[in-house]
């Protein structure tokens, strides 16, 4: 059926988990691209732009990568690329986002992204890069097209989202016999047989990833209504503070949470509440006993230099990707020292 109302279509069918995936962009994007720009060239490709808008309003991945490019842009060269292969999509980016276009901000592509990596990668030269790819279905994101190529780049972090629920069901139905356009081995990796439950869908993705990058990691969004997830959030990233931000990103999404009006929940499940605390209780045990030797060693250590200085000689990646804010870190070395922290632990 048609939507009549775009705008009342992205409040009541799509705002959590929209609203929750571009916070999360946002609060990793400017942070990591500030970092990158010691290297004193940045570029931010948003390699599946879309038109950037919902009605009259503008918002969306590309919107944000250009908000953050004219922060950064004070202090370092800056540019965004934006695919988008669809003409209508197209049109729309380019008049949603006119004035980065005009300014040369903004590198509008009608391509796909796969098309257009060379040309992207051969303007860029050597600056670092900031890749966020996000499909609109998995079969447009394929391992050795769209994420290789920019993995097997140094100075580059990527962030992307993998549709795991969509790349079991089109991995089941290739089993089963039905025609498929795309092979699921080109977007799950050469363990694809796995890929018929979403479990193993995510298990053979992330080991398609690869080892390229020194530092990688996935999250699963929830959707907070259905209580399932949504899909895959992945990153990969060469240094250790680009993926602690990842991570410290990917940590507030409860807080992206309590952002979010949740006030069309009827009940609110007490019990859950109760086992999620206990839960966080025996994962911030698990942070203080990783954490532990380092700062012994290194009694000065706080937040997003004690992450920083955990991923970096891989301790606890599994473990600590996505739990703990760059606060939680700060708090868990107070504990070990047994320094009183007046701040309580959020």
């Amino acid at each position: 059926m048609p939507r009549t109302d775009i705008n009342e279509h992205f409040r009541s069918e799509r705002p959590e988990w929209t609203r929750r995936k571009h916070l999360l962009l946002e609060r990793y994007v400017v942070a990591a691209a500030m970092k990158l720009s010691r290297h004193g060239r940045v570029a931010l490709v948003d390699g599946y732009a879309g038109a950037n808008a919902y009605g009259t309003e503008i918002v969306g991945s590309t919107h944000i990568m250009c908000a953050a490019a004219k922060r950064v842009g004070e202090r370092a060269w800056v540019r965004v690329y934006a695919c988008e292969p669809d003409p209508k999509r197209f049109a729309a980016l380019e008049a949603n986002l006119r004035k980065e276009v005009s300014t040369g901000l903004l590198r509008a592509l009608r391509s796909t992204h796969a098309e257009a990596n060379a040309y992207i990668l051969a303007e860029i030269g050597d600056a670092a890069a900031i890749v966020f790819l996000d499909p609109h279905t998995v079969t447009q994101l394929t391992l050795e097209d769209d994420i290789w190529p920019w993995s097997l780049r140094p100075k580059t972090d990527v962030l992307g989202v993998f549709m795991a629920s969509h790349a079991a069901r089109c991995c089941a139905g290739f089993l089963a016999g039905s025609t498929q356009a795309v092979h699921p081995q080109k977007y799950l990796g050469v363990s694809w047989q796995a890929g018929k439950s979403e479990d193993g869908a995510y298990r053979a993705f992330f080991e398609g990833l690869g080892d390229h990058k020194r530092f990688k990691g996935l999250y699963r969004l929830r959707k907070q209504a259905q209580r399932r997830d949504a899909y895959g959030i992945f990153g990969l990233s060469d240094h250790s503070d680009g993926y602690w931000l990842l991570s410290n990103a990917v940590a507030k999404d409860f807080g992206a949470l309590r952002d979010f009006d949740l006030s069309k929940l009827k009940t609110t499940n007490l019990f859950a509440e109760l086992e999620r605390e206990d839960e966080e209780a025996v994962a911030f045990e698990s942070l203080t006993t990783l954490a532990a030797p380092i700062i012994r060693a290194n009694p000065s250590l706080r937040g997003a230099r004690l992450a920083s200085t955990l991923f970096d000689q891989g301790i606890g990646i599994t473990e600590l990707f996505g739990r703990f804010t760059e606060r939680d870190f700060t708090t868990a070395a107070y504990h070990i020292l047994g320094i009183p922290d007046r701040r309580s632990r959020a």
